[in-house]
């Protein structure tokens, strides 16, 4: 099927190509790690026994025909450089016909070909080779913009993708935050601080609550008074007025699909703010906040 796409901010289109994907994984392949036991049919599957307690997936691999023309082999050579010049590196994938998401994604296996019609046609066999999960192309916080590139005339449009994701206050601060992909997301949360003095300055601490109730801590210490601590659980970096920080205890953590709880609490007068970027095990499937 002869569907197009962007890669690097670069689309099909405009290197005058055309592509058609040959396969793409609807589901990413789990790393599973599994032993048998001595005296027990089957095997004990442990994949699940990590720090996020539940399945870690592979890569996965999207192959897509890349189909080159030109007026003689010699222009076919030269338009193939370019060609090689594009899919060079790793970026930003997006598929026609996935409106709304993109992949991280690189060409890593060599990419072949033969010359047809007398030198002047060849057709490139890509694998891309891409994170798990698909990634909304707004924050939560941004949300679906109406009119953007990837959302067409009669698209289904998704409702509520913002939901309240901001507080200020010297007391212990709670937000319940709703993931409204379909797969884990890792936020970013901004502790902005205002005011500092009467209050205990030195410790905060981090709790995210999911819904089965299962909590997640992370703690640190300030070594002086700063003006803003971000806490990159995409990256697991945390800046204290940009210099890096390592956490006192705890563990970075994610946000299952779904409602969890992030409370902050420390003795000053701060604001928190929280966003994350949806993410997909496919296609853009985002349901109402309010259901």
């Amino acid at each position: 099927m002869k569907i197009g796409f962007s890669f690097k901010g670069i689309h099909s289109r405009d290197m005058g190509v055309y592509a058609a994907t040959r396969s793409r994984s609807v589901m990413p392949e789990v790393r599973r790690e599994t032993f048998e036991p001595d005296e027990e049919d089957g095997v004990i599957d442990i994949s699940a026994y990590n720090a996020y307690h539940r399945f870690l997936y592979k890569e996965r691999i999207f192959q897509v025909d890349v189909c080159v023309g030109a007026n003689d082999i010699f222009d076919l050579q030269r338009r193939l450089s370019e060609v090689a010049r594009w899919l060079c590196g790793a970026g930003k994938l997006i598929f026609d016909d996935l409106p709304g998401v993109y992949w991280h994604a690189a060409v890593i296996s060599p990419t072949e070909f033969a010359p047809t019609a007398a030198g002047r046609k060849a057709v490139l066999t890509v694998y891309f080779n891409a994170k798990p999960f698909s990634f909304a192309d707004n924050t939560a916080a941004e949300g679906i913009r109406l009119g953007s590139k990837h959302i067409r005339l009669g698209d289904r449009i998704p409702i509520g993708l913002s939901n309240t994701l901001s507080a200020t206050s010297a007391d212990r601060i709670t937000i319940r935050v709703y993931n409204m992909g379909n797969a884990p997301a890792k936020p970013v949360i901004k502790i902005a601080i205002s005011e500092i003095s009467g209050y205990n300055y030195r410790g905060t601490t981090i709790e995210k609550t999911a819904a089965d109730g299962t909590v997640t801590r992370l703690e640190f210490t300030y070594d002086s008074y700063i003006k803003e601590a971000v806490i990159d659980m995409e990256n697991n970096i945390l800046t204290q007025d940009g210099t890096p920080f390592v956490p006192s205890s705890g563990a970075f953590f994610e946000l299952e699909p779904g409602y969890s709880t992030i409370s902050v609490s420390g003795g000053f007068k701060k604001t928190v703010t929280i966003d994350y970027r949806p993410r997909f095990l496919y296609g853009l499937e985002v349901r109402n906040v309010n259901t």
